[in-house]
């Protein structure tokens, strides 16, 4: 596992890979993170717009959490959707799962909306980090993209010799400049999850190369507020 403190200011960020091993299972995660003494919340994820305030641990079915407690760590499963953690110092913190359905519903702003009213902050005190997803370079496809249905997507479908790709990172960092985020409060990883086969789980790659699994793999990120 990599732990990426100060990535962000205000939380810590813990990445598992595919050296730790399949995390599809939620026992799975809470064994690698029991070391780190927090009580780790993993919800159901529904690829939809559903967000949740976390105040007591239970069982959660939606694609973000928050939580303005230190005692929480917020995690994902992915395995090339966007995992995207936001993160106000000292008063708050969410995990996102960004989905292309999730994004498509507008998840990013309406989480970063529920985050200020959550904490009464304003939205330059954000920070946030788009984790390893697949990138622009191959979320292809042959025929067009779904997102080319909504204008407001339109400037992230690109085509190039009769192909179809899709930005999401992109999409993502623009609604959260137009939310109000300072740009120097933007990071995005840049990992690709389909292409860097050695560090990441792919869904795409696992659906053109499956052969000895009955489901796709997964890796995990968490998340939880500096002390």
């Amino acid at each position: 596992m990599v732990e990426l403190q100060h990535i962000i200011p205000g939380c810590v960020i813990v990445l598992t890979g595919r050296a730790d091993g399949d995390i599809s299972s939620e026992t799975v995660l809470h064994q690698k993170m029991k070391d780190y003494g927090k009580t780790l919340i993993v919800p159901r994820l529904m690829h939809g717009s559903e967000r949740r305030v976390v105040t007591k641990h239970e069982m959660f079915q939606c694609d973000a959490l928050i939580t303005t407690d230190q005692a929480h760590a917020l995690g994902i499963r992915v395995a090339d959707c966007l995992p995207i953690v936001c993160s106000i110092k000292g008063k708050g913190l969410t995990v996102i799962h960004g989905g292309w359905r999730s994004l498509l519903q507008s998840i990013v702003p309406l989480t970063l909306a529920d985050l200020c009213s959550t904490t009464m902050a304003d939205p330059q005190d954000i920070f946030v980090w788009i984790g390893p997803s697949i990138q622009q370079c191959c979320n292809t496809m042959q025929s067009l993209p779904i997102q080319s249905h909504f204008p407001e997507w339109k400037p992230y479908v690109h085509e190039k010799k009769e192909q179809y790709s899709v930005s999401l990172q992109d999409a993502v960092l623009d609604q959260c400049r137009t939310f109000g985020i300072p740009e120097d409060h933007l990071y995005s990883d840049g990992g690709c999850t389909y292409h860097e086969t050695e560090s990441y789980y792919s869904y795409r790659r696992w659906k053109l190369e499956r052969k000895m699994t009955t489901g796709a793999p997964h890796f995990g990120v968490v998340a939880w507020m500096e002390e």
